[in-house]
């Protein structure tokens, strides 16, 4: 199983969902920190137009890994994100991410600079490479921001492909822009995530 990972003197990654299920490897505290964190994220995306993917649609039994973005320092959370099992062979990332109101900014200079600077899901690859052969991340607004956001962020982003076309995820006129790594031949696989 999988610790808390303190990524500097403030914060910590806490993989509190590990193959959809509570990970027994965190300490009796930090999983009450989650679990409450969970409960304030329901609250907080009351006003979210995805608000049931925070509270009624969570799918928590479906994440191979569902992290908490902690901060040390003010004792709250930050943000969650997770690592989806979407088929036998592909896993989304930045799966019911979801960002707390505090920590977000209205105005910045660099609009592909994350809070955590994408350490949860840098985690979360590191953590399921091994496991599937296709790794990628979707947006229902298209792929524009994905195209930016390799120029933006070469750094992090180098290795990943944006896929030309828009693809139907698993469910009718559920179209989607994806960004996928760790395989050069996507089609094969997103024939398992296509609606057939």
């Amino acid at each position: 199983m999988l610790e808390t990972v303190k990524v500097n003197d403030r914060f910590r990654i806490i993989p509190y969902i590990v193959e959809g299920k509570e990970n027994l490897s965190l300490t009796s505290h930090e999983i009450l920190m989650c679990r409450n964190s969970i409960e304030n994220m329901k609250y907080d995306s009351a006003n979210d137009r995805l608000t049931n993917n925070y509270s009624l649609n969570l799918n928590l039994d479906s994440m191979y890994l569902y992290s908490l973005y902690w901060d040390a320092l003010l004792q709250k959370p930050v943000m969650f994100s997770g690592a989806q099992v979407m088929s036998d062979n592909c896993c989304r990332l930045f799966s019911r991410y979801y960002l707390f109101t505090k920590y977000r900014t209205q105005h910045t200079t660099n609009l592909y600079a994350k809070v955590d600077d994408f350490e949860v899901d840098k985690f979360h690859l590191e953590h399921t490479k091994s496991k599937y052969p296709f790794i990628f991340w979707s947006r229902d607004k298209g792929t524009g921001f994905f195209k930016r956001l390799k120029t933006a962020r070469p750094d992090i982003f180098n290795d990943w492909l944006v896929y030309p076309n828009l693809i139907e995820l698993l469910w009718e006129n559920n179209k989607q822009g994806i960004m996928y790594t760790n395989t050069n031949t996507p089609d094969i696989y997103l024939k398992e995530l296509s609606f057939k």
